[in-house]
């Protein structure tokens, strides 16, 4: 009963000093990402002009930058886990979370580039360009947000349900003492 009692309440909002920093944080993580995705688009364009062009170009593009981005994820993701049992690795890990979550906006980015040049080769032909267009756009609309809602919203809500009941399971375990004592905070017995 006390999980569905805070599962309808709503959090209390976040104080406007801390909301600042991580609207910052957050803006600066998206400018990180467009300069990202228009720096391999000048390295590729340099490389390859007439291929670049073209929609293959563009998924050439999107597939080398979606490779690099789940590379760089698992491995931040490791790291992550090394210092998340750390007392004072709370800055570290909002850090690495703050470039995965960059990453995700770089990767999106990407495709999204590639379905509009994609939408624009296809409306290119037709006589009523707009309209080909927005039903493009209307089309992807009624099959993607479905599966998106089924698949992906339903992960993420369970995930964080998940990261919720562990934190709630942490809180109660430190309030009544833990017999866990850190490294660091630990007697040590004199050497002979």
């Amino acid at each position: 009963e006390e999980e569905k009692e805070t599962l309808t309440e709503f959090p209390p909002p976040i104080p406007f000093r801390k909301r600042i920093p991580m609207m910052m944080s957050d803006s600066l993580a998206m400018v990180f990402a467009w300069c990202l995705l228009f720096s391999t688009r000048y390295v590729f364009v340099r490389i390859a002009y007439k291929v670049m062009a073209a929609v293959a170009g563009r998924i050439i593009l999107a597939l080398t930058l979606s490779i690099f981005a789940g590379l760089i994820v698992f491995g931040l993701d490791a790291i992550d886990d090394l210092i998340r049992h750390r007392a004072s690795a709370a800055a570290a890990v909002t850090v690495l979370n703050t470039v995965i979550g960059s990453l995700a906006i770089l990767i999106g980015f990407s495709w999204e580039s590639c379905f509009d040049a994609g939408v624009a080769a296809v409306s290119s032909s037709a006589v009523h360009r707009r309209v080909c267009k927005f039903a493009m756009g209307t089309a992807v609309f009624v099959f993607l947000v479905p599966a998106w809602k089924r698949h992906i919203l339903t992960k993420v809500m369970a995930l964080e349900d998940m990261k919720a009941h562990r934190m709630r399971a942490l809180h109660k375990k430190s309030s009544h003492g833990s017999s866990y004592t850190p490294l660091s905070q630990r007697e040590h017995p004199a050497k002979v």
